[in-house]
């Protein structure tokens, strides 16, 4: 019997099985996952921060319950309507990203619809919930934007009253 080999219910038949399909699955669960973030999953120093400050390592695997906002990283938690400002640290990203990403400025999405541009976004978040924050770069040769930062944040609590 050789590697791959799987003896099957009837005696003298075997079938070749191919590691294709494990391998797929694990590639395609990365994709839905998202791409590593350059600064912070490629060198793994972190360069997002929330109000001043920095994202932290998620010690936490992807499951099917927390797959729509799971992140590498984690920004902590904040109120509903609060002023929160985002930012990378350019110099950070320098080291990790070539200059013809810093050419159009940055697009962050935030999980609920909203999007801001640029190597800082303010944003504020109206419902109680998980979100994936996202930071792209255009690469022009494709057309398309590019994630190279994500974390999750946690906004806990009612909303103020008005």
């Amino acid at each position: 019997m050789r590697l791959g080999d799987v003896r099957t219910a009837r005696p003298g038949i075997r079938t070749r099985t191919y590691a294709y399909a494990a391998g797929l699955l694990c590639c395609g669960s990365w994709l839905f996952v998202g791409q590593p973030a350059v600064a912070c999953g490629i060198d793994g120093i972190p360069s997002m921060a929330m109000n001043g400050r920095l994202v932290v390592i998620n010690h936490d695997q992807a499951t099917k319950e927390n797959l729509p906002y799971y992140a590498p990283f984690r920004l902590g938690t904040a109120r509903p309507d609060a002023e929160l400002r985002f930012a990378e640290d350019a110099a950070k990203l320098h080291k990790a990203l070539t200059n013809q990403a810093f050419a159009t400025p940055f697009e962050w999405t935030f999980g609920d619809g909203a999007v801001g541009r640029g190597i800082a976004s303010g944003h504020r978040f109206t419902r109680p919930g998980w979100y994936r924050v996202n930071v792209s770069y255009y690469y022009t040769p494709q057309k398309r934007w590019v994630v190279f930062d994500s974390a999750e944040l946690r906004i806990v609590g009612a909303r103020a009253q008005q």
